[in-house]
């Protein structure tokens, strides 16, 4: 016999020499039958070493910056709507006419309006402070995307800077709005 591949004589039944003779093949196991050859799941897996830098657009941040706003405005109607309700409870317990209506209902509607008042206090100070995390956030991304990049998304900061105000303000008028209807719910009192 010959090898098929340089053609040296072999004395065996062989196809091939010893130098030709390809690495002998393992025995397929019952695993290897049933399941199809399967890429290397390590190839497919990114390394958690790397570290992927966010795209830096010119609107790095900005849905932040706007919830920024969006929390401080509905932050501000919303305590505004207190002040209002505060500030007519107040107004209808000092201005009641006796002859028209007894003083008993007219210390409920004065008391019905403040709680209307306080229960407006209480929701726009979640928003206040969700307008002023947002913003601080957003200034936050503007402050990274300036570091990082040459793209400065200034809208971001803008709002960012908008919503911080926003939500402030609507703290502080709620602060000024609480300590007046406590004022009046202490005339009230005071009056019964």
């Amino acid at each position: 016999m010959y090898c098929k591949k340089c053609g040296r004589y072999i004395g065996t039944d062989d196809d091939y020499c010893e130098d030709c003779a390809p690495a002998p093949v393992q025995p397929n196991t019952e695993v290897d039958n049933l399941n199809p050859i399967l890429p290397d799941i390590n190839v497919l897996q990114p390394s958690y070493d790397e570290v992927v830098e966010p795209v830096i657009t010119k609107t790095f941040g900005l849905a932040k910056a706007i919830m920024a706003c969006c929390f401080g405005f509905v932050g501000l109607i919303v305590i505004t709507w207190a002040a209002v309700a505060l500030y007519n409870g107040y107004v209808d317990f000092i201005n009641f006419d006796t002859s028209v209506i007894s003083s008993e209902v007219a210390l409920d509607n004065a008391l019905n309006a403040l709680l209307d008042g306080v229960w407006h206090l209480a929701s726009s100070i979640p928003c206040a402070v969700l307008a002023m995390v947002f913003g601080f956030k957003a200034i936050a991304k503007f402050k990274y995307a300036s570091s990082v990049g040459n793209l400065k998304p200034v809208t971001t900061l803008i709002f960012g800077v908008i919503g911080c105000v926003l939500g402030g303000y609507a703290i502080i008028y709620a602060m000024g709005t609480s300590v007046l209807g406590v004022m009046h719910l202490i005339e009230i009192i005071n009056f019964v």
